[in-house]
């Protein structure tokens, strides 16, 4: 499992940027490549002079637990932190186990 989250100061359109840089066209590249998940909010994390931008995010591989992000409105910089959640109970339910194998009937002696 890896989770790897920061400011990447990296643009793409698949991560809800308005547009795509040349960073974060090789970030896209190398994520599709080698099968890891973006998790990014929903809204901005960067506030420029002109512009609003998604560039802080996690970056996630084997992870197989629900988990949320945010950003959150706390700090007054030019970036706002971001915030991982993982539910301390998940959302799926494990698979029931059939420890007769099928063709086998139970009789009392």
């Amino acid at each position: 499992m890896t989770i790897l989250v920061g400011d990447f100061n990296a643009m793409n359109t698949s991560w809800g940027c308005p547009i795509s840089d040349t960073i974060g066209n090789r970030i896209h590249r190398f994520i599709v490549n080698n099968g890891i998940r973006v998790l990014a909010p929903p809204t901005p994390t960067r506030f420029g002079t002109a512009s609003a931008t998604i560039i802080d995010y996690a970056l996630i591989k084997n992870l197989n637990w629900p988990c949320t992000i945010d950003s959150i409105s706390e700090l007054s910089a030019d970036h706002k932190p971001i915030k991982l959640h993982f539910p301390r109970k998940a959302n799926f339910e494990l698979p029931r186990l059939n420890l007769i194998p099928p063709g086998v009937f139970l009789r009392k002696p």
